[in-house]
């Protein structure tokens, strides 16, 4: 990247999301590769009078780690992270795996363990001020078919939006959707009811997650009723799905199939369906509103953005939308819509053709 994009991706992180602050203490999580980035994030933070902690991370260690760690090691989160997570006024992420199957072949349930193990320190931090982002890399580049080059671009414009903008079709789709009491989903491969009575969308316009845009619900956690399957390719702790099938029944999900180019990959699912007691939940309900995002990439922090979509998180729900499950895990499930497609708040239509409908039928533009 560009110093110019790299300065503008930095102010971002600092001034929009996390809105840094003199005095403040804020960690600044890297993977290497997402250097350049951290030292134009850090620089600024220093400008402002904060005082950062630059955490650099490598993934080779996530897959030693889950190679050779045993159940005594899965499970110990040191006294220091949880004192850390407590001391911290925010933080800043900035991932971007060299090799983002590096994990492929390690157990999945080592990799549930250990989340359920974190959760009490990632719950500290999502108290705080967090934001998280991606940093192009060659192995990311290849996962969304792209050149890095390619990528690169896609990266900063997706980016690089105006956030008053956003957050004017957020709140568009807001009118409608904190009136609602029913959502109802349907397509050819879909045919889901569930509740929102009472709830308030969240309007993410760059708060915790750069690209960002979405508009959120937590659905009444036991309302959820029917079937839905995804087709949007995922990857999550590590393992690979391009279709994933779940039917709900008084909110649980009771029935799960899973597949990776013809790879039976249920047993995979099933095993983070029994992360925990919520686990076959849904945390969320949302939808996609940022309109420089066009392609799927396999990345849940941009895919889910894309315009006209929506996701259903299987999992933990956040306290600002009213927390009604909890849960290690959070996981995102992008649903793209055939032309007969259609998702109806209160009978209301907001879907349809992958076209975002607010008042007025302006697509949010």
């Amino acid at each position: 990247m560009r110093q110019y994009q790299l300065s503008r991706v930095a102010d971002i992180l600092v001034n929009h999301s996390i809105k840094a602050k003199e005095g403040e203490l804020i960690e600044v999580h890297v993977a290497d590769l997402g250097i350049p980035l951290a030292t134009h994030v850090y620089r600024q933070l220093l400008d402002i009078g904060a005082h950062p902690i630059v955490v650099i991370t490598d993934d080779k260690f996530g897959k030693i780690f889950y190679d050779y760690a045993k159940t005594d090691q899965l499970t110990h989160i040191p006294k220091y992270s949880l004192i850390k997570a407590k001391e911290l006024d925010g933080s800043i992420g900035i991932y971007g795996e060299r090799n983002p199957d590096a994990l492929k072949d390690c157990d999945i349930s080592k990799i549930m363990t250990r989340s359920k193990a974190g959760k009490k320190v990632s719950d500290i931090t999502h108290s705080k001020k967090w934001v998280i982002t991606n940093y192009p890399t060659t192995g990311l580049a290849k996962n969304a078919g792209m050149t890095l080059k390619e990528y690169t671009k896609f990266y900063y414009n997706a980016i690089n939006i105006n956030y008053r903008e956003l957050t004017a079709i957020n709140e568009r789709l807001k009118v409608v959707g904190d009136k609602a009491k029913d959502v109802k989903i349907t397509d050819i491969d879909a045919d889901l009811t569930f509740s929102i009575a009472g709830r308030v969308g969240i309007s993410c316009d760059g708060s915790y997650n750069i690209p960002d845009g979405e508009v959120f619900y937590t659905p009444i956690k036991e309302s959820v009723n029917g079937y839905i399957r995804y087709t949007t390719p995922t990857v999550k702790y590590g393992k690979k799905f391009d279709k994933v099938e779940l039917v709900f029944k008084d909110g649980k999900v009771v029935k799960a199939k899973a597949s990776y180019k013809g790879k039976n990959k249920t047993k995979e699912l099933e095993t983070i369906l029994d992360t925990d007691a919520g686990s076959r939940y849904l945390g969320e309900f949302g939808i996609g509103t940022n309109p420089n995002i066009k392609e799927f990439t396999t990345d849940i922090l941009f895919d889910e953005k894309v315009k006209g979509t929506i996701h259903l998180a299987l999992g933990q729900s956040y306290k600002e939308a009213g927390k009604d499950n909890d849960s290690a895990i959070h996981w995102d499930l992008i649903k793209t819509f055939s032309p007969e497609g259609m998702v109806l708040l209160d009978g209301v239509n907001i879907i349809s053709n992958e076209k975002l409908n607010v008042i007025g039928g302006s697509d949010g533009e």
